[in-house]
């Protein structure tokens, strides 16, 4: 090698490829990995489309019944959206000895850097000044 100009990168990739999407064998595509997650197959509900329609005409045109049942369900989402997104026990255990240990190393680092040849050095000159 005569140098940094023989270096070659390549990529050998199907035009118009998309992360997380493979095509089956009968031609059509399926999501596949994060894209895949928390989407259904399933078409939605009946009470879900019937919510959509609802809310989509605005609460001045609906009925005391009809908001009641909007209202109902915006708020049962709303929960259900609540409860999955938080963190159990474990978890936020998980992030809190993540962050300390985290702390503990940076506090590692700082004092092994303090006593070494370069830190004695690095005192040296600042405390000349």
């Amino acid at each position: 090698m005569d140098g940094p100009s023989d270096i070659v990168l390549a990529h050998y990739g199907v035009k118009g490829m998309r992360w997380g999407v493979r095509k089956r064998s009968d031609g059509s595509y399926k999501k596949t990995g994060r894209t895949a997650k928390g989407r259904s197959d399933e078409p939605p509900s009946k009470d879900y489309k019937e919510s959509r329609k609802l809310k989509s005409k605005g609460a001045q045109a609906l009925s005391n019944k009809e908001l009641r049942a909007l209202n109902e369900r915006l708020n049962l989402e709303q929960n259900y959206a609540r409860m999955t997104q938080q963190k159990s026990k474990i978890e936020r255990g998980h992030d809190y000895v993540k962050t300390a240990v985290g702390m503990a190393r940076t506090a590692s680092d700082i004092y092994n850097l303090y006593h070494s040849p370069a830190g004695k050095a690095l005192r040296e000159i600042l405390l000349q000044k």
